[in-house]
């Protein structure tokens, strides 16, 4: 009976797997960094390029949104927001933050993704520089006994007037629980923790601060 049991559950799990996987959400590839530098933090790489110009002369201020309207209509954009808002604040001397970014678009009648729009918006802030974030991946997976999440992001810090970025960084973390237990009572207890794990909602919003945090210490503080 015992026998029957795992062989029919490891019949479902397998096809769970499949149907999971390729119903898996991905974004655009992460972009290679222009330099290879990397630096090491909580076990994790993140890829990043700093320019010596930043050195030179750091912005002292840098408005927060995302990359495009692609991004900006993701169900993940709010917490994005919120948490590059967050942790850029610990390295930059002034951030404005998505809700009074939004206030002063709204009041000024501009769009971020105009070149021109982006002048009137530096001069009337007081803000020449954004720092930008960009989806490269965000995939869930649920497979019965076992569950994982993979999300990634690009930022990247740039004034408004200069094409090239002043700093940019990837970094993709992931999660799992669960497993493929070789007894049925192993299983059984897999299926469980994957569960949970697959019915939180804290996890998400727990990674995209990890990654952003991760990201942040590659940047010099300004403060």
């Amino acid at each position: 009976m015992m026998g029957w049991f795992s062989k029919h559950l490891f019949v479902v799990l397998a096809s769970g797997l499949l149907t999971n996987m390729a119903g898996a959400t991905e974004f655009d590839k992460p972009q290679p960094a222009v330099k290879k530098e990397t630096t090491r933090n909580l076990q994790q790489y993140v890829v990043f390029d700093l320019d010596p110009r930043y050195h030179r002369d750091p912005p002292a201020c840098a408005v927060i949104r995302p990359a495009d309207d692609k991004n900006a209509t993701s169900v993940l954009a709010t917490e994005v927001d919120m948490a590059v808002a967050t942790h850029a604040a610990g390295y930059l001397e002034r951030v404005i933050a998505p809700r009074q970014r939004d206030r002063l678009v709204r009041k000024l009648a501009v769009d971020l993704n105009h070149s021109g729009d982006q002048q009137v918006f530096a001069r009337s802030a007081g803000c020449r520089a954004e720092l930008t974030w960009r989806l490269i991946e965000a995939s869930q997976t649920y497979a019965v006994s076992l569950s994982s999440r993979r999300v990634g992001l690009e930022l990247v810090l740039r004034r408004f007037d200069q094409d090239e970025p002043l700093w940019q960084a990837q970094h993709i973390t992931e999660r799992s629980d669960g497993g493929l237990s070789l007894s049925p009572f192993g299983l059984l207890i897999d299926s469980v923790r994957a569960g949970r794990f697959n019915q939180n909602k804290d996890i998400m919003p727990s990674m995209i601060h990890d990654v952003v945090r991760r990201m942040l210490t590659s940047l010099p503080p300004t403060i």
